[in-house]
């Protein structure tokens, strides 16, 4: 029997002994608030949140500059094509009469001044056409000009 009382005297120990380990627990818990500690089981689920959102950061970084090489590609690729544009049409353009044909202007800076002089002193464009030698339509071109 003494076999028996030993072990129920150990069990009693060991029960002991866990209510002891508990209420220590429950005391350090308590310092660890007091103290603003975590415990690890919260520090292992925010040091795991923060990996994610470290994981969730790295791949929109790498998915924006995906996105930012694609787009500067199109837009040198679109500048391109718009110098190249640019370039054609600057060949295609001829500048208006460049072989200097057709008839010569009589409208010279010294008789549109002369016209516009006459006109301020009350002349009208008859009078002014036949003073100059053109017609009423050119003076009252070069009057307007």
């Amino acid at each position: 029997m003494s076999t028996k009382a030993q072990l129920e005297k150990e069990i009693e120990r060991l029960t002991k002994e866990k209510e002891y380990y508990r209420k220590e627990s429950l005391r350090l818990d308590g310092i660890l608030t007091e103290k603003n500690v975590i415990s690890m089981d919260d520090y292992g689920k925010m040091v795991s949140e923060r990996d994610y959102w470290q994981g969730e950061a790295t791949r929109m970084i790498a998915s924006h500059e995906k996105t930012m090489k694609r787009e500067r590609q199109r837009y040198d690729a679109l500048m391109n094509e718009f110098r190249e544009l640019e370039e054609r049409v600057e060949k295609d353009v001829r500048k208006h009469n460049e072989r200097g044909a057709g008839r010569k202007t009589m409208l010279t800076p010294e008789k549109v001044k002369e016209i516009k002089r006459q006109r301020l002193e009350g002349a009208t464009f008859a009078e002014i056409a036949e003073s100059e030698k053109v017609s009423v339509g050119f003076a009252h071109k070069a009057f307007h000009s």
